[in-house]
């Protein structure tokens, strides 16, 4: 018993390392977020084309009826990157 006593705050001291450790996890985000805004083109390489510098409302609207209006790519490549950020529509271009 004595001993256990004595073992007490060298106990507390483990305990509280591993509680630093097991509740304070990292972030875990993406370091390079995609940046480019991407269109469904039939016509374009990938059949994707950019529309990064278009703001919706002013170049572009998106009706409701098709399946992608405006995509966002892992890496900003469609040849390779995964879809990220999805928004429903068809783009349609204001002149």
């Amino acid at each position: 018993m004595n001993t256990l006593i004595k073992r007490l705050p060298l106990f507390a001291f483990v305990l509280a390392a591993f509680a630093a450790f097991a509740f304070n996890m990292p972030d875990i985000t993406n370091p390079n977020p995609p940046v480019k805004l991407w269109t469904p083109d039939s016509g374009a390489p990938h059949n994707y084309r950019e529309i990064t510098g278009e703001e919706e409302g002013t170049n572009y609207l998106c009706d409701d009826e098709g399946p992608e209006c405006t995509v966002m790519f892992q890496d900003d490549n469609p040849a390779s990157g995964i879809k990220t950020n999805v928004v429903t529509g068809t783009y349609l271009a204001i002149p």
